[in-house]
C-alpha cells in the first residue's frame, strides 16, 4: 500500500496548505489507517510504503517507520515529479523552495506495526489541532435522516 500526502489538486483546494496542516493531516491519516488495521479492514501483514522528502529522520523513527535511500529506479521516478514537488512545497512554504535531495527517503512499515504507534499518531494530531486549530480532514458525520433529506429536496 502506498501512502501519499495528497495530490496537486489537494494543495490548491486547501485554504492553508502549510507544513503544519499537512503534517496534521498525515498523522490523522496514519491514525485512521491504524484503526482500519485494528478493525480488520486492512490486513495486518500489508506493507505500507511511502516516498518522503518533507519529514526529518527523527519524526520518521518516532512513528515507527524504517527508512532507506531510494534505489536507482526510484530516483528516476522521483526526478519525473521533482518540478511538481518543488511547486507544491513552494505553495506550502509560501516562498520559492526546492526539495532537498538529501531528505529523500523511502519509508516502510507493516500494518500490525502501525497499531503500536496508534496513540503516538493520535497524540500528535490532537496536539496540532490544539496548537494550530487545524480542522480534521476525515470526518465521520451521521447519515441524514428522511426529514433532512426532504428539506434539502
Amino acid at each position: 500500500m502506498e501512502i501519499h500526502i495528497g495530490t496537486s489538486w489537494d494543495f490548491f483546494k486547501l485554504k492553508s496548505a502549510n507544513p503544519k496542516t499537512i503534517f496534521s493531516y498525515l498523522v490523522e491519516g496514519l491514525y485512521k489507517l491504524a484503526e482500519d488495521v485494528e478493525n480488520k479492514k486492512v490486513n495486518p501483514d500489508t506493507k505500507i510504503r511511502g516516498f518522503i522528502y518533507y519529514l526529518n529522520e527523527s519524526s520518521v523513527k518516532k512513528f515507527g517507520f524504517k527508512t532507506r535511500k531510494p534505489n536507482f529506479f526510484e530516483w528516476i521516478l522521483f526526478s519525473l515529479n521533482y518540478l511538481e514537488l518543488c511547486i507544491l512545497q513552494s505553495i506550502s512554504y509560501k516562498r520559492i523552495s526546492l526539495v532537498k535531495l538529501d531528505n529523500i527517503q523511502i519509508i516502510t512499515i507493516y500494518g500490525k506495526e502501525l497499531l503500536k504507534y496508534k496513540t503516538v499518531f493520535k497524540d500528535a494530531h490532537d496536539n496540532f489541532q490544539r496548537r494550530y486549530a487545524i480542522k480534521p480532514i476525515i470526518t465521520t458525520s451521521p447519515a441524514p435522516n428522511k426529514k433532512q433529506l426532504r428539506e434539502v429536496a
